[in-house]
C-alpha cells in the first residue's frame, strides 16, 4: 500500500491538507497494524515545510515506531508539472514560488533516514 504523509506536526499537516492529522495516523497505525500489511510512506518534500532534519526525523521515527509493515520510505521532490494545470484554471500555484530542491539535498536526506535503518530511496 502506498500511503502519502506530508508531515507528522498537526499544525503543518492541516495547513497542506485541510484535515487533522490524527486521523491519519489512526488510518496508518491500523493498516500497518494487519499482519500482511506492506506499506511504502511517500513523502512530498517541499523546502520550507517539510524539508528540516528536525522535520525528516520525527517522520523516520514514526516509521520505525510502526514496525516492520513500513517497507519503504520514498522522499518525493517537490516539482512544477502541476503549475499548468493551476494556470489553466486561473489560480496561482500554492508551490509557485517555492524553489525545487537539489538532488544533492536528497541525498542528505535519504542518509538520513538510512540511519534509522530504513529503506529509503528517492522519487524523481
Amino acid at each position: 500500500v502506498l500511503y502519502d504523509v506530508k508531515h507528522t506536526d498537526s499544525d503543518k499537516h492541516r495547513q497542506a491538507t485541510g484535515a487533522p492529522l490524527a486521523r491519519s495516523l489512526e488510518n496508518l497505525e491500523r493498516l500497518c497494524g494487519e499482519a500482511e500489511a506492506k506499506v511504502w510512506l511517500r513523502v512530498p518534500i517541499v523546502p520550507t515545510f517539510n524539508d528540516s532534519e528536525d522535520d525528516l526525523r520525527e517522520l523516520f521515527k514514526l516509521a520505525c515506531e510502526l514496525g516492520p509493515s513500513v517497507e519503504k520510505v520514498s522522499l518525493l521532490p517537490i516539482h512544477k508539472y502541476a503549475e499548468i494545470k493551476y494556470v489553466g484554471m486561473g489560480k496561482k500555484s500554492p508551490y509557485q514560488d517555492v524553489s525545487l530542491i537539489e538532488e544533492e539535498r536528497m541525498q542528505e536526506l535519504k542518509a538520513l533516514g538510512e540511519s534509522f535503518h530504513l529503506q529509503v530511496d528517492v522519487g524523481r
